[in-house]
């Protein structure tokens, strides 16, 4: 009978890549149709993140359950200095990343985020649970860290928690056994995630994002075959070339696999091995290995590493790089929520430093290429903490002042050329083009008057019995509104790249014509004839974003405000910190501030900045082209000086905190017109509560409008022409 070849499944791992290249395909392919894949991608992430937690409690107590405070109080004192150690070389090594970040500009339009108050850091709630259960279901990991270890250092001296730990074995096994088939569902989730990425991405966002794989690579390789495996062979018998001999089997089974955990126990032996060949005490050598290899498995290894680069990364991107002094609590909150793998401690990262939440999606992708080097990398470090302690233990570490000042001076300063390097590398090998400044020179009216718009310029003065009618009838009558706006007004009234008006007061005098059922005539005004302009009925309303101020009332009449904009500081990218905190503000000497030419504003910063020397400028273009002289920053509203920072990338917009200034927009209306007042001020308020209002705020103050763009190039739409 002749025999049948059994067909051999194919391996996660293959399914997993076929997945993320029919997912590369398929956004190619279909472009931004394949875009509603996202949530599938969303389902998969949120069961992955399902198990962690659950697994996290179990597994920590079952672990430390299973000891004795003889064997804990023998390993665990030297096995915290080792991790210590090492975890500091990696976060230092990591730490130096944005030195590979190519000097992009980066710019983006205004975000609620500015103007939010800045996340207060409860480090007691952080990481002393009051309440276990709000820190398990609102994913406070180091709180559920804390409390799962105390739980398991006290069940170590329970007399019957045979009984117990077998329960929690149980536990601990179907809890594995469902993430094994959640992770079955990785090629689906992959794909998913893949397509709708590669589908809406356009391109410099794609080559931003390959600034995170490379550099991350590079720093791993610089862990993986230096630091790392260097404080083993100075510090112990251990060769070189032997630790990666005896523990290749497991890398490459980790590499291959994606998985830590399946490598565990054919880790374990090959350790043991390793110390055998070096004449240790086989039996404290294998009770040290048993204990620390799965007790190491459960702790941040270089699922800390990558949160905290992804965090550097992440606010470059975002054009909000951290300062130096912000490093420390990055380190520490990117350890801690570590306990909870990557899929937990980069969307608590994210959002605690107010970073955009999309940003995790491509993460995971860029994870499904990475991961397994990383996964590698993860086995071998436990493979060092278990060589350095056992070595310790037996009182045979070869450690010296100056052999320590060596490994660590060394190590840092291959740190520094590696980030170097690749910085210098990057720029050339990947092409970038700044973009943002097309997006808002780009972006049109989205719902244009029926009634039609001419530009015709100031018109002549209505006659002497009009100017004393209603003008709400001379524009009923005449058939037209005559609008007023003054230039460079950014986002509310400007020229786009065809030469359009457009703007988010320019949307609104197109709804204000529309449901007035007249055209419209825009005519440029400037602020000093303003008054006169509305009075003579060359124009019958001023919409341009300006502000409210008691000399401005004084001159014409203003209806309600529409909208608040709040007080900031435009400032050169590199001194944004310096302008980050009111008090320090205050207290900097020779300060010079540049301040609309606005009288009411001009007295308010001078109550704010009593120090400093106060320049009017007539608005931002001049301060921007001319470069004032030694001048520090200019005072502006946070929603139009993002506008601004689109043109000019290498500035800022910065509110001081904790002092924020609201500004009130209004309005310019002829003065004693009451009946067009009324009327405008019902219809803005019908247009604050219909929804109008905060469609136009996304498009124009959001930005939200400039992906008005062109669709992202793909074959249906672009090769084969079966879609528009």
């Amino acid at each position: 009978m002749p025999l049948v070849k059994e067909k051999r499944r194919p391996s996660l791992f293959s399914l997993v890549i076929a997945g993320f290249a029919l997912g590369i395909a398929c956004g190619v392919f279909f472009g931004e149709h394949v875009a509603f894949l996202k949530v599938a991608g969303d389902v998969y992430i949120g069961l992955l993140q399902m198990t962690v937690l659950p697994y996290v409690v179990v597994s920590l107590v079952l672990q430390l359950g299973r000891l004795s405070y003889e064997q804990v109080g023998r390993i665990a004192l030297k096995a915290i200095l080792v991790l210590l150690v090492l975890w500091g070389v990696g976060l230092v090594s990591i730490l130096h990343l944005p030195m590979a970040f190519p000097d992009w500009p980066a710019a983006s339009f205004f975000s609620v985020a500015l103007i939010q108050p800045p996340t207060e850091v409860d480090f007691v709630g952080l990481y002393v649970p009051s309440n276990f259960f709000y820190s398990l279901a609102n994913a406070v990991v180091p709180g559920v860290v804390l409390f799962s270890l105390g739980l398991g250092a006290a069940l170590i001296s329970v007399r019957q928690k045979a009984a117990v730990l077998d329960v929690l074995s149980g536990v601990a096994d179907a809890i594995m056994r469902l993430t094994h088939w959640i992770v079955g569902l990785a090629p689906i989730g992959v794909f998913a995630l893949t397509a709708s990425a590669a589908g809406t991405i356009r391109v410099e966002e794609l080559a931003r994002f390959q600034v995170f794989l490379w550099s991350m690579m590079a720093m791993g390789s610089f862990l993986m075959f230096w630091a790392w495996p260097m404080a083993a062979t100075m510090f112990t018998p251990v060769r070189y070339r032997e630790l990666f001999y005896h523990t290749r089997s497991a890398l490459v089974t980790a590499f291959a696999t994606g998985s830590l955990l399946v490598v565990i126990p054919m880790l374990a032996e090959r350790l043991k091995r390793l110390l055998e060949a070096h004449e240790s005490t086989p039996r404290d050598a294998e009770v040290t290995v048993d204990l620390l290899v799965p007790t190491v498995y459960n702790l941040p290894n270089t699922s800390m590493l990558i949160t905290v680069g992804f965090g550097l990364f992440a606010a470059w991107f975002s054009g909000t790089e951290l300062s130096a002094w912000e490093y420390p609590t990055l380190a520490s909150v990117g350890t801690f929520t570590a306990f909870g793998g990557t899929n937990i401690s980069v969307p608590f990262l994210l959002d605690f430093y107010q970073l955009p939440a999309d940003l995790f999606e491509l993460f995971l992708v860029t994870d499904a290429i990475t991961g397994r080097f990383w996964t590698a990398l993860a086995a071998l470090f436990i493979a060092v903490v278990c060589v350095l302690v056992v070595f310790s233990t037996e009182g045979r570490l070869k450690v010296g002042i100056g052999k320590a000042v060596a490994y660590v001076a060394s190590s840092i300063a291959l740190a520094v050329l590696v980030g170097a390097a690749v910085g210098f590398v990057l720029p050339r090998v990947i092409s970038f083009e700044y973009e943002q400044y097309d997006a808002l020179v780009n972006m049109q009216i989205a719902e244009v008057s029926e009634y039609g718009a001419e530009y015709n310029g100031p018109a002549l003065p209505l006659g002497q019995a009009d100017v004393t009618r209603p003008r709400l009838e001379v524009v009923r009558e005449r058939g037209s509104l005559r609008v007023g706006y003054l230039r460079d007004r950014l986002p509310f009234a400007f020229r786009n790249n065809e030469g359009a008006l457009v703007g988010m007061d320019i949307q609104l005098a197109h709804a204000l014509g529309r449901d007035l059922g007249v055209k419209l005539e825009f005519a440029q005004v400037e602020r000093e004839t303003l008054a006169d302009s509305l009075s003579s009925g060359q124009i019958d309303i001023v919409m341009s974003g300006l502000a409210m101020s008691p000399r401005l009332a004084e001159s014409v009449d203003l209806t309600r405000s529409y909208m608040d904009l709040t007080m900031a500081l435009i400032v050169e990218d590199h001194r944004r910190h310096d302008f980050a905190d009111m008090t320090a503000v205050f207290e900097s000497a020779d300060l010079r501030i540049a301040v609309p030419d606005t009288p009411y504003f001009v007295a308010h910063m001078r109550d704010m900045f009593p120090e400093a020397e106060l320049l009017t400028v007539e608005g931002p273009r001049g301060f921007f082209r001319e470069q004032l002289d030694n001048v520090d920053a200019l005072v502006y509203s946070a929603e139009g000086g993002s506008a601004w920072t689109l043109v000019y990338p290498d500035y800022s917009v910065v509110i001081p905190r904790p002092a924020t200034t609201r500004v009130p927009l209004a309005y310019q209306l002829p003065k004693g017109q009451s009946a067009l007042r009324d009327y405008v001020d019902l219809w803005l308020e019908l247009k604050l509560k219909d929804g109008s209002f905060d469609r136009y705020y996304e498009r124009w103050i959001l930005g939200k409008g400039a992906d008005d763009r062109e669709p992202r190039w793909s074959v249906i739409r672009d090769v084969l022409h079966w879609v528009s």
